[in-house]
């Protein structure tokens, strides 16, 4: 969409799988996206010229949380921070963690906020361990990592209308501005 509108657009995954299907769509839609291979902890790998980002979007919750530790979680948002020009936004969804605090379950660690889940696929079982954080600690990693005006909003996956969080919504849509 951003793309469409006439932007400059960098696209960010792990997966050549998801790349591929991403640059389909984006020839499908006829726009130009400069599609880059790349791991979220190694942002500085990329090159992409510190404070040149307008904006930076994280719209997958498992984008963020998955990186391993929260000291991973905390080297990211600093790089983004690095990269992003003064003022610029950073846009994250991510899992709410009171939902998840709420209704603990047999794979959730409430004391390191760590849930291992798993989802059967045709060939396999994925599996992935991910970090659950709740907006005060979201609002603390973005505050140390040199963000301000932090703003958390409910959201469900795929609908984001800047709707007040509550505590069974599924995600949370993290809004905040580089310093």
């Amino acid at each position: 969409e951003f793309a469409r509108r006439g932007y400059d657009v960098l696209g960010i995954d792990v997966s050549p799988t998801m790349l591929a299907e991403a640059a389909a769509r984006a020839k499908e839609f006829g726009v130009v996206v400069d599609w880059r291979q790349g791991d979220l902890r190694q942002l500085a790998s990329l090159a992409v010229p510190a404070q040149s980002v307008d904006l930076a979007l994280c719209l997958c919750e498992s984008g963020f949380g998955v990186l391993g530790s929260e000291e991973a979680d905390l080297r990211f948002l600093y790089s983004v921070a690095h990269l992003l020009r003064d003022d610029a936004p950073l846009v994250i969804t991510c899992l709410n963690g009171i939902r998840k605090y709420r209704r603990l379950g047999a794979a959730f660690d409430y004391l390191t906020g760590i849930v291992h889940w798993q989802a059967p696929m045709e060939d396999r079982s994925l599996q992935e361990d991910q970090r659950i954080y709740t907006p005060s600690e979201m609002h603390l990693l973005l505050t140390m990592a040199g963000f301000a005006d932090v703003a958390i909003y409910g959201c469900q996956p795929g609908y984001f209308a800047g709707q007040s969080l509550e505590p069974d919504d599924i995600e949370m849509m993290v809004i905040a501005r580089r310093k």
